[in-house]
């Protein structure tokens, strides 16, 4: 190794750490070190120089292209996070509502159920035939708990003279057959005291 070249090294050992800072400026400083050891000419050198160069310049813009879009990308998401943690609030609060909505026409409908057969107990129950709207609804069931207890006991009254009189029916038939069977009996005495007068009359023409 000459001295040129050991000077060459020197210089760009002394170089590296101020390149170091910058990738490219590293490529751009050993390709043309490289180069200079391979080129004879002059000339050529000039132009193979120009050319990588370039080619660094080219790869640069690229990287910071690169990292440029990248940079966008990251600002994008960050700006989309928020719209889709608003998305996913907004999604509860919809379901929430037509949840309540649902609960609130259900419970609607079982009111106006109940109202109905409320009127409808009205005009069968005698003490509330004049059942206006107004009237509360706790006095037209308090009448309708106390007609269903008369007509219980009504009932339990009709079932125990049903009984009775089943009862009654029975014993009746029963007298009937004795006397039946009473006058059979009357009937065959009869018969055979009528034979008894008869044979004492013919004795008594006899003698």
């Amino acid at each position: 190794m000459n001295d040129d070249d050991h000077s060459h090294e020197q210089n760009t050992a002394k170089n590296v750490p101020t390149t170091l800072q910058n990738p490219s400026l590293v490529v751009n400083s050993m390709l043309t070190a490289f180069a200079q050891s391979l080129l004879p000419s002059s000339t050529d050198q000039q132009q193979f120089l120009a050319d990588l160069q370039a080619a660094a310049t080219l790869v640069n813009k690229q990287k910071i292209s690169s990292t440029s879009d990248n940079n966008k990308s990251i600002e994008l998401n960050c700006h989309v996070k928020p719209s889709h943690t608003d998305n996913e609030d907004v999604v509860p609060q919809i379901t929430q509502a037509k949840r309540r909505a649902t609960h609130n026409a259900v419970e609607r409908r079982r009111r106006d159920r109940i109202n109905q057969h409320i009127q409808e107990l009205s005009k069968i129950i005698p003490d509330c035939s004049n059942y206006v709207k107004n009237q509360s609804k706790t006095v037209v069931l308090e009448k309708t708990i106390a007609y269903v207890h008369e007509l219980r006991t009504q009932n339990l009254a009709l079932v125990k003279q049903t009984v009775d009189a089943g009862i009654i029916l029975h014993e009746n038939n029963l007298l009937r057959e004795r006397i039946r069977a009473v006058e059979q009996e009357n009937g065959v005495l009869k018969s055979l005291l009528t034979k008894q007068n008869l044979l004492n009359g013919s004795e008594s023409s006899l003698s």
